[in-house]
């Protein structure tokens, strides 16, 4: 049978086949050359604590490139944290970061650890820093210099050892020179920056994502599936025009 580009797809795909060419780095699939080259930072610098800073739209994978840091990195058997900040509430934004002391405000009935100390001994994911507020940021600019944070109510500072993972979708360089964040914060969080492509930037990798979640859901033990090629939704869109949307 033909497809409308004038391929012939007479033949079946195999499900391994179109994976034979694919690799899996930490939990991503690895299938085509855009991919590779995005990733090769975050091999580079998975092995060391080195602050990292994740671009890319929505859906784009953020969260599973700031995970496979972690399981590559120095500490993979700590705590993973992930914690997007346009969740962070208000006045409590600064007890959710850096936790608070018993008594330090009046609903504070006992200690509270905060995100920073609970990733203690691994990595904190920050998604969507690009929505952390103004007043918030040098706060969190110590933290990333001095691995030091101060909970709310406590006298004293207190040293965390983890890695710092931060990740927008937003241009944050327009955001400096709009003055809505700090430049010093952005160098400072911007010292390795990995790019997460799009799919539709990926096309000829479709194919082997497609495979592998057939073979995902598929039943244990059973024969590698196949599926006609000429009725294959992955068809017409990795070899036809591209289309909108991630």
């Amino acid at each position: 049978m033909m497809d409308p580009t004038g391929m012939d797809f007479a033949q079946d795909f195999e499900v391994e086949g179109l994976l034979a060419d694919s690799e899996y780095c930490g939990g991503i699939l690895i299938s085509s050359a855009r991919p590779k080259k995005a990733f090769e930072p975050v091999q580079r610098v998975a092995p060391y604590k080195a602050t990292v800073l994740i671009h890319g739209e929505s859906g784009t994978g953020k969260e599973l490139v700031a995970s496979t840091l972690h399981r590559l990195g120095p500490n993979p058997q700590g705590p993973f944290v992930a914690l997007n900040c346009a969740n962070l509430v208000g006045q409590l934004a600064e007890s959710q970061l850096f936790g608070h002391v018993r008594g330090a405000f009046a609903d504070a009935r006992e200690n509270s650890l905060g995100y920073f100390r609970t990733a203690h001994g691994g990595t904190l994911f920050l998604d969507e820093i690009g929505e952390l507020a103004l007043e918030l940021q040098p706060k969190i600019l110590r933290a990333v210099e001095n691995r030091e944070i101060q909970a709310v109510g406590a006298y004293q500072p207190s040293y965390v050892d983890l890695r710092l993972v931060a990740a927008t979708n937003r241009n944050l360089r327009s955001m400096v020179a709009a003055g809505r964040f700090r430049e010093d914060l952005f160098y400072r969080l911007n010292a390795i920056s990995v790019l997460t492509p799009t799919l539709r930037e990926c096309r000829d990798g479709i194919g082997a994502l497609t495979a592998h979640f057939i073979k995902y859901h598929s039943r244990p033990g059973r024969a590698s599936p196949t599926f006609p090629a000429e009725r294959s939704a992955f068809c017409g869109a990795t070899l036809g025009p591209a289309t909108c949307g991630n």
